[in-house]
């Protein structure tokens, strides 16, 4: 409880210290200098500026001069919101975005919106809840839960994902761009540029297999109008219904009236506080002001509860049996029928475990969480369990330190574990000259001291960029084989377009020291950890960027890339049966006979 209010003052004081976008229509000359200070972070921090111009084949400075053209050309601050975002865009990086922070004054934010909620189904989109404030009126509204919508305005929305909304915010991965955009097509936001442009939208809709049009007016309203409104409209369903609240209800419940973004400042700032270490920031950073589900539907009052959260994400099987000390990461195991070669019974069973993994970041302490998975290992070894399926879909990452010690847990031997290269930026060195004389472990420290020496001889030289230096050096003592372990594990990592950072080098250290079969679709390839620099002088346009890059066994790089699977599965096809279809697919991995 403690931890949790200290957690909640810390944001409060963020959110506090952030300043909103202005009131005033903002100046060629204040344009220009926001411009500038955008391109300067990059210039000075952004660790992959060389790789991205080759990749991508642009040039840094002609890309300057273009957005400069562009700045000078808008009308309105909006306008001028968007090419900021556009820009930040440019370099296809999911850990590299814009920010713009809300006023919690009226009239200075709008969303536009139909009235739901929803997720990608293959190329479509799947209708999971309604806002509170049309679920009230669920009867007159033309959409129900589980319709599924193919075209806006006579647009595929594969198109309008990939097309339109990618240019204020580019993952650089067609199928995460995909996901990540489905349901900002529907729900939209002022200080991004992209709120609806037409009055209503024309919906192609599959229902009981059946196309059907339905027109629908756009909903625009001020930000804090639409909270309150949600909020009161939640609070009123919550007293009123029996049956099982939805997700987006109880995120509003949580809203506050003093601080009604606050747990989003959580995502962008808390990197920023004095408990910042760089190694917490492989992480994936999402923001909408609309989607509040995914950040507040398991916090309680005084507390985490991953169950809660698991089984609002994921269906339990019938004959589970529960492992009750997992409670940072869910596992049960089941009994399931062996199969020969060719898919018929053989005859036998044998237990097979999973557990959801879903965050590398998890309410628990670091050493607790280590410990918990390594008592969930050793009960799965007492009780004669060496099939595990590990789920990672929509993992979005976390502490690098936290990961590579439960990477280690799978294995009794030595994992090779990926290299880092760092931008050789003032941030890099002040932090290596300061671990270099302060860090707590002799032997470390003096590590430290020659990646600090190396890395001030590299920016001497002209590099951007560091040689690479193996993550062991951060801990080598804790990255020790797990003892415990006899022989090998037989592993499934589930994966998909959404598993990033920490997610993807987790299932890269795995599947290159092949411990794991990996199944599902490529990762997002968000390889490096994030910094957020704070702020423009006149827009307060904030910028989150990739400031080290992970390399592989192999030494090719994770950013851009991910992990491709080897058994391909489109994962998101499955979201209305919470991806039971993807698990059952390792299942029979894991007990169909191979010889």
């Amino acid at each position: 409880m403690k931890k949790l209010w200290g957690f909640n003052l810390a944001l409060t004081l963020l959110v506090l210290s952030c300043s909103p976008a202005p009131r005033h229509t903002l100046t060629n000359n204040e344009k220009s200098a926001d411009l500038a200070w955008v391109y300067s972070k990059f210039q000075e921090n952004y660790a992959p500026l060389e790789y991205k111009q080759a990749r991508y084949g642009f040039d840094f400075e002609t890309l300057k001069k273009q957005y400069d053209e562009k700045a000078l050309q808008t009308r309105t601050n909006e306008e001028f919101y968007s090419v900021l975002y556009k820009f930040v865009s440019e370099f296809k990086d999911a850990h590299t975005s814009g920010i713009l922070s809300e006023s919690y004054l009226p009239g200075r934010t709008f969303v536009g919106f139909l009235g739901f909620h929803g997720a990608r189904k293959g190329d479509n989109y799947v209708i999971t809840e309604l806002f509170p404030s049309v679920q009230r009126f669920a009867n007159r509204f033309p959409l129900k839960v589980g319709d599924v919508i193919t075209k806006l305005d006579g647009v595929s929305l594969k198109e309008i994902a990939l097309t339109t909304q990618v240019q204020t915010r580019d993952l650089g991965q067609n199928e995460s761009n995909l996901t990540y955009h489905m349901d900002r097509i529907f729900n939209r936001y002022s200080l991004n540029g992209t709120l609806p442009t037409t009055s209503d939208a024309q919906l192609t809709v599959l229902r009981n297999e059946k196309e059907e049009m339905v027109q629908l007016s756009w909903v625009v309203k001020d930000l804090l109008v639409f909270l309150k409104e949600q909020r009161e409209a939640s609070q009123a369903l919550f007293n009123n219904k029996t049956e099982k609240k939805t997700v987006y209800e109880l995120a509003l419940l949580n809203l506050t009236n003093e601080f009604p973004l606050q747990p989003f400042f959580a995502k962008k700032f808390l990197p920023q506080s004095k408990d910042y270490r760089f190694w917490n920031s492989f992480e994936f950073i999402d923001y909408s002001p609309i989607g509040l589900a995914k950040l507040l539907r398991n916090q309680k009052q005084g507390g985490w509860y991953p169950w809660e959260n698991f089984r609002n994400d994921r269906n339990v099987p019938a004959n589970a049996l529960i492992l009750s000390q997992s409670e940072a990461y869910p596992t049960y195991v089941t009994l399931e029928k062996v199969l020969n070669k060719d898919g018929t019974p053989a005859g036998q069973i044998k237990p097979v475990a999973y557990m959801y993994l879903d965050t590398f970041s998890p309410w628990f302490g670091d050493d607790a969480v280590v410990a918990e998975v390594k008592t969930t290992l050793n009960t799965l070894k007492a009780n004669g369990v060496k099939d595990l399926v590990i789920d990672l879909i929509n993992n979005g990452g976390g502490s690098l330190l936290l990961g590579i010690e439960l990477a280690q847990l799978f294995s009794n031997q030595p994992l090779t574990l990926p290299q880092m290269q760092f931008a050789l930026n003032e941030t890099w060195l002040d932090d290596f000259e300061n671990w270099s004389t302060n860090w707590p472990f002799d032997p470390e420290q003096v590590t430290i001291k020659k990646i600090y020496e190396s890395l001030l001889e590299d920016r001497n030289s002209g590099k951007r960029l560091s040689k690479p230096w193996s993550t062991r050096f951060f801990m080598p003592a804790s990255f020790t084989p797990n003892t415990d372990i006899e022989g090998k594990l037989n592993i499934v990592l589930l994966v998909n377009e959404m598993c990033a950072s920490m997610c993807d080098i987790f299932t890269a250290m795995l599947k290159d020291n092949e411990l794991v079969k990996v199944v599902g679709t490529k990762t997002m390839g968000a390889g490096g950890n994030v910094t957020t620099h704070f702020e423009a002088p006149n827009s307060h346009f904030s910028v989150n960027q990739t400031e080290s890059l992970l390399l592989r066994k192999d030494g090719s790089y994770i950013e851009n890339n991910g992990v491709e699977p080897d058994v391909a599965v489109a994962v998101n096809e499955s979201v209305v049966e919470k991806y039971s279809p993807v698990r059952d697919k390792a299942v029979e991995l894991l007990v169909k006979q191979q010889d």
